[in-house]
């Protein structure tokens, strides 16, 4: 599905799933292949500690939720792999790399500064909550009306993505600079009025990720070729694949346009997160130890972090969860190896030899 994802040529180009979540779900890969070995070998050697810095680093990079991501994945490996040289090794390379990045290799590339309407998209989604209310106080009426009319906070407002408000809106994105902590101020007496209302927007925006039937944005697909703006980094929507270009458009379409089962199966990513649960579940109790948590750590961080922060219905977000489902399935229906003898099990293939660890 990820590759479907980001190379379909039904898709002009996916080109934010292509740069960034694609790479991001192959590191949450990659990573998962490191702790998994680590976990066999009961400990982290050095090597694999350097590695080990260089994923954290870069899911601390790709993506925003990052640091939700990796901050919690090193304290616990620092936990439960106690050889000092491994956990210099794991911090040295994790901060080298993240200061060098953010540094030097950011002002070489000519990385610019986030806008403040990308700082403070949830912010904003939720002040289209706010300018709903009828209790609305007139002194917050009047900072909501500086940075767009209050009927068009109040037309564009969707509990489901912030994408209206922000995109083709008349938004006085200028005026959202330095003004965090005056918003935020905002939010803070809307919530002690409406805490209800804050909790509903939070389950609509997310329902994405759990529910097996909810409005779901899987990237702009069109044959057309209009998909990319003009750029002049040399990106353009032509596909690779022409001639299969007419079947994967049908292909998509015919799998996404109605709710029902086949979309639920193919598209909708709680048909994964439920799968990946019980497989880890299943795993869980076979194994009688909390390691393959620890393996697979960076899809439950991915999408805990996604239920707090999550500002559209993306599938995107979930890449991670998405491949890993089959594999912990996999995991989970595995023979299990056992040590310091010969076992009676079936012969396990060794591609599943990775993940049929006792």
């Amino acid at each position: 599905m990820v590759a479907w994802a980001t190379l379909s040529p039904a898709w002009g180009s996916n080109v934010i799933a292509t740069w960034k979540d694609a790479p991001f779900t192959w590191v949450c890969l990659a990573l998962l292949l490191l702790l998994l070995r680590a976990e066999r070998q009961r400990g982290l050697r050095g090597v694999d500690a350097a590695w080990l810095g260089v994923c954290l680093t870069c899911i601390t990079l790709l993506r925003h939720n990052g640091p939700m991501v990796s901050a919690p994945l090193l304290l616990l490996c620092l936990w439960r792999y106690r050889d000092p040289r491994a956990r210099g090794t794991l911090v040295c390379v994790l901060v080298l790399l993240t200061v060098l990045v953010r540094g030097p290799g950011y002002a070489i590339a000519g990385v610019s500064p986030a806008p403040a309407v990308l700082k403070q998209v949830l912010t904003v989604h939720r002040l289209g909550a706010a300018a709903k209310d009828p209790e609305l106080p007139p002194e917050d009426a009047r900072v909501l009306s500086e940075l767009m009319p209050l009927e068009q906070w109040r037309s564009r407002y969707n509990c489901l993505s912030v994408g209206p408000l922000v995109f083709g809106s008349p938004l006085k994105r200028p005026k959202l600079e330095g003004r965090g902590l005056e918003l935020a101020g905002m939010l803070w007496r809307f919530a002690k009025r409406h805490p209800d209302a804050l909790l509903e927007q939070q389950v609509c925006v997310t329902r994405y990720i759990w529910s097996p039937e909810s409005e779901l944005y899987i990237g702009p697909f069109n044959g057309g070729g209009n998909t990319v703006d003009p750029n002049t980094a040399g990106v353009r929507p032509r596909t690779w694949f022409a001639p299969a270009q007419p079947f994967f458009e049908h292909a998509v379409f015919d799998s996404y346009a109605k709710h029902g089962l086949l979309r639920t199966l193919v598209w909708q990513p709680a048909a994964s997160l439920y799968l990946f649960v019980a497989g880890l579940l299943v795993v869980l109790w076979r194994q009688r130890s909390l390691g393959p948590l620890l393996v697979v750590l960076s899809a439950i961080l991915n999408m805990l972090s996604w239920l707090a922060l999550s500002p559209n219905p993306d599938l995107r977000f979930l890449f991670p969860t998405v491949v890993m489902a089959p594999l912990l399935l996999a995991w989970a229906l595995a023979p299990r190896l056992r040590r310091g003898g010969v076992s009676t099990a079936p012969v396990t293939p060794p591609a599943l030899r990775e993940v049929a660890w006792h």
